[in-house]
């Protein structure tokens, strides 16, 4: 996120998504099977019914369902207001649910 301009919006999108994947990754482990969702706090609820410590990542999956759609088409939502702060948020949330899904893969 050095450019002067970037798009924030996608970014927030794609943490999103990320997290979805290593969420759905741990889900698939643990032999569940597949479903399409990508809400956040759905997948959780499932991670749930095999690891109870999943419940600290809502917060996570609180800030990252906010950009299942928001990051993807503009118009839906305040696609425009969506800044560096949201951005960088986003990543650090993606970032503890992958740090998090890859411990528990590891262990």
């Amino acid at each position: 996120m050095k450019a002067e301009y970037s798009p924030y919006h996608t970014i927030c999108f794609l943490c999103q998504g990320s997290a979805e994947k290593y969420l759905k990754a741990y889900l698939i482990s643990q032999g569940w099977e597949l479903e399409k969702i990508h809400d956040l706090q759905r997948l959780l609820g499932h991670a749930l019914s095999y690891d109870q410590s999943f419940s600290e990542l809502v917060p996570q999956a609180e800030t990252l369902n906010e950009y299942i759609t928001e990051g993807r088409y503009p118009g839906d939502l305040p696609f425009e207001s969506i800044g560096k702060a949201e951005a960088e948020e986003a990543l650090a949330a993606a970032e503890k649910i992958a740090e998090f899904v890859l411990a528990k893969l590891a262990a």
